[in-house]
């Protein structure tokens, strides 16, 4: 102790900020519209991969980002990902290659290329997929080759839909729930 005597008096306070979505001000009415968004926030493919390289379990999307090569969540890991109404788009890979669990949230879009499947649950992975998420494919929207795929909502298509072009394909043990 200092020596010092330190009194404490609870006078049964509580305060309540609260923060509006836009207001307006010297700034414009909605420049901190996603200041209080949940999660590391990213806004570039490399921001998005560095923060699941560092352990990073909630992560939010603050722009549209488009992606070069897939993003990778290592096994092992657990990423949720809030969309927060912005879009991925895959160019030439898939956009999202599971090889741990992931939980995508939020209003948003992932779209890809007619080449890959856009989401991928790899063996050993979980893949939830929530009310709000759509997956739109090119050549197939979602594999599960022996992952695990939860759908608990969300809006699945394809560009086109015939023997080798699937909107869901699974293989290898792999499981929809």
């Amino acid at each position: 102790s200092d020596g010092e005597d330190h009194l404490h008096v609870d006078l049964g306070i509580n305060l309540v900020a609260t923060q509006l979505m836009a207001e307006e001000d010297s700034f414009g009415p909605d420049y901190d519209e996603d200041a209080w968004a949940d999660g590391f926030k990213v806004t570039t493919a490399q921001d998005l991969q560095a923060a699941i390289n560092n352990g990073e379990t909630n992560i939010t999307l603050m722009d549209d980002i488009t992606l070069a090569s897939a993003v990778e969540i290592p096994e092992g890991a657990t990423v949720a990902l809030n969309l927060n109404g912005k879009t991925l788009e895959a160019t030439n890979d898939a956009a999202i290659r599971a090889n741990g669990n992931l939980n995508l949230t939020g209003e948003g879009t992932i779209k890809g290329n007619a080449g890959q499947y856009v989401v991928r649950a790899q063996a050993g992975s979980t893949i939830t997929v929530n009310q709000g998420i759509v997956v739109e494919g090119g050549f197939g929207a979602i594999a599960v080759p022996g992952g695990k795929l939860i759908v608990n909502g969300g809006d699945f298509s394809n560009v086109e839909v015939n023997a080798s072009h699937y909107v869901v394909s699974v293989w290898n043990n792999g499981e929809v729930i």
